[in-house]
């Protein structure tokens, strides 16, 4: 009895003890695991705050950027006003007539102007409404006139001391001597209102800051421009450098930093860019507790997730252990699609100035799609008007012919879906057009998948499509969630050929203007051409018929002028230089584009019309200056034989 007793007891014990030993391995693992969860907290928490400050850093020079082109771009606008309105001015004789006060009155409040004058030698300035008043003791004639077209510091207003204004000036000549000095006045406060800064849910601060003497000239913090030494008392963050900070206001670079604020009682993180006036730097600010705001709501959430995962480990370890690869796989998935969709968005980001970074958008594309060809077409009014192919096999003539195909089939489908699908040849969808059936079929396309690219107004501008996936979809997600990226890429290089566009056609005749006469010009004069003929027009009465018909009737003149110069030089390049002023270059010989050009002439006459025609032709070692200069001397030939035979000397220009 009392061996088997302590035979028991032994086995009890024994018992007992692996109990003891599994109890204490399972604390320990689930200590351990909450210890790796803590410490997974901790690291996830200080990835956070960095990616929190690093994406704030991001869009605040972003913004920063901005910023400063809208202030750059209205500044220039400002000034370019004060020109034109100086021009106009210069014109009066009396600076303190009637007609010069209407004209102040017209540009007054234009823009960021805020008011005008005119300063005088006797320094009396003229406001709008023809009175007068003394001039600061800042801005005497004498010290204006000297610097010429001038923009101020920050000066206090004359009738507002605490008020800080900007002001600039250009001095009105009459036979090369100052009679006036035209200025504008900014009022900062006004200013601020252009520039309202409404990102991280208006809590970013606008400044611009004079380095020279570090004085603040716009605070929209604090809304006490002017104050000394921007720099006084701001504690610079650790992993800044004041010294840089310093060489870029030196080198007029731009650059992020953060500082500490009093007024606040934080950091500020801030983004400066320099600023087209005065070597100035404009600097955008955001208190750090809103950088990390959604880092310190995100920390809140995982430190409760934690306590409770920590709870639920006890009981349910090894499920929740389950759960996290399953979530681990689903997160890996998603961050791979994401990656997929930024991988996207940036190659395309400057597809207007890179045409190849489409295809390599599109071989993004099959390689998420496992396709062996992708095809991208632009749609302009209902029709295919440009096509980007993507083949993982070098394309010949006949691929590229049967792409081109498929795309009108694509688009006359889809103009009247305007929804993706995805259709294989062993199961069709059933509400896949017969065309698109016959097409995979003639084509031998195994499966296909296709979207639309909608742009504004959700209308039809493209159409993505990807072919023989070596694992067919089931849905349109991995093209679906690339479509923005492809219509912003498509919308931009329509808006970039526009812009390039109108800078070399003119608007009016549709010829090629003057920038794009002197390219050409410049390109002949590094390589001349064996034979360069020109055909220098001029528009004869065109002032005359401005004025007694209306400008109307001088377009019409001019429009039928360039018909009748393009209808003649088919295959020459026919230019509008000036006003009235025409050029053809050609490479024929000088009599058939004198007889070209006569035929104009006898077109133009025969309409009403009447053009002065000069011609010139040249070879290797005549420069093409020389030659178009030769052709605008007879073409003034022509108009004075003109005007003489006319006997009417008022129409001479």
């Amino acid at each position: 009895m009392i061996s088997i007793s302590e035979n028991d007891q032994a086995k009890e014990q024994s018992l007992l003890k692996k109990v003891s030993r599994q109890r204490l391995k399972n604390i320990l693992t689930t200590v351990c695991f909450i210890l790796f969860l803590s410490i997974g907290f901790f690291v996830v928490t200080g990835l956070l705050r960095t990616y929190s400050v690093d994406f704030c850093l991001h869009i605040l020079r972003q913004e920063a950027q901005n910023t400063k082109n809208n202030m750059n771009r209205h500044i220039a606008t400002f000034q370019n006003d004060m020109d034109v309105l100086a021009s106009l001015i210069e014109q009066e004789d009396d600076l303190t007539s009637v007609q010069v006060q209407k004209t102040l009155e017209c540009y007054e409040s234009k823009n960021i102007i805020s008011h005008l004058g005119i300063l005088f030698p006797d320094d009396q300035v003229m406001l709008p409404d023809g009175s007068f008043t003394a001039s600061p003791d800042t801005a005497s004639f004498d010290k204006l006139a000297e610097k010429g077209p001038f923009f101020s510091n920050l000066e206090p207003d004359a009738q507002n001391p605490d008020h800080g204004i900007l002001y600039y000036s250009i001095p009105i000549r009459s036979s090369h001597e100052e009679k006036g000095i035209l200025f504008g006045v900014i009022d900062l406060e006004t200013i601020s209102h252009y520039f309202e800064i409404n990102m991280f849910d208006g809590k970013a601060s606008l400044y611009i800051v004079d380095p020279e003497n570090m004085n603040l000239i716009l605070d929209t913090l604090h809304g006490h421009p002017g104050a000394n030494d921007a720099k006084k008392g701001r504690q610079i963050k650790s992993g800044f450098s004041e010294d840089q900070i310093i060489q870029d206001f030196a080198d007029g670079k731009s650059g992020l930093t953060a500082y500490f604020s009093t007024s606040h009682r934080e950091y500020l993180y801030t983004a400066y860019e320099p600023i087209d006036v005065n070597h100035w730097f404009l600097l955008l600010s955001v208190p750090e507790s809103t950088v990390l705001e959604g880092a310190e709501y995100i920390k809140t959430i995982l430190f409760r997730l934690g306590i409770f995962e920590g709870i639920v480990l006890i009981t349910y370890f090894l499920w929740i252990l389950l759960r996290s690869k399953q979530e681990m796989k689903s997160k890996e998935t998603e961050i791979r699609h994401i990656y997929y969709m930024y991988s996207i968005q940036q190659t395309l980001f400057d597809a207007y100035r890179q045409p190849e970074n489409i295809l390599i958008s599109l071989e993004q594309v099959a390689q998420a799609t496992t396709a062996r060809t992708i095809l991208l077409s632009a749609i302009a009014d209902e029709e295919v008007c440009r096509t980007f192919t993507w083949q993982n096999s070098a394309a010949d003539a006949d691929s590229k012919k049967r792409l081109r195909q498929i795309a009108q089939v694509l688009s006359e489908d889809m103009l009247l879906r305007h929804s993706g699908y995805t259709i294989s040849a062993e199961h069709p969808s059933l509400q896949a057009d017969e065309k698109i059936r016959e097409a995979m079929n003639c084509f031998g396309i195994t499966n296909l998948m296709a979207i639309p690219i909608e742009g504004q107004k959700h209308r039809l501008v493209g159409i993505l499509a990807a072919m023989d996936m070596e694992q067919p979809c089931h849905t349109t997600d991995l093209l679906t969630s690339v479509a923005f990226s492809f219509s912003m890429a498509l919308y931009n290089i329509r808006a970039y050929e526009t812009i390039e566009r109108m800078g070399t056609t003119d608007s009016l005749t549709n010829l090629r203007n003057r920038n794009s006469y002197e390219h050409i010009l410049e390109q002949y004069e590094k390589s001349r051409p064996n034979r360069l003929t020109c055909v220098y027009a001029d528009a004869n009465g065109l002032h005359e018929l401005n004025n007694s018909q209306g400008h109307t009737a001088g377009d019409k003149m001019l429009q039928f002028v360039a018909h009748a110069l393009t209808d003649a030089f088919e295959d020459g390049m026919v230019y509008r230089i000036g006003g009235d002023e025409f050029l053809v270059l050609t490479d024929m010989g000088l009599e058939e584009a004198a007889e070209l050009a006569a035929k104009a002439k006898q077109k133009t006459e025969e309409n009403g019309y009447h053009v002065s025609i000069g011609t010139a032709s040249g070879g290797q070692t005549d420069s093409p200056a020389s030659i178009i200069k030769t052709a605008e001397q007879k073409m003034y030939e022509d108009k004075k034989q003109y005007y003489m035979g006319s006997n009417d000397r008022r129409k001479m220009r």
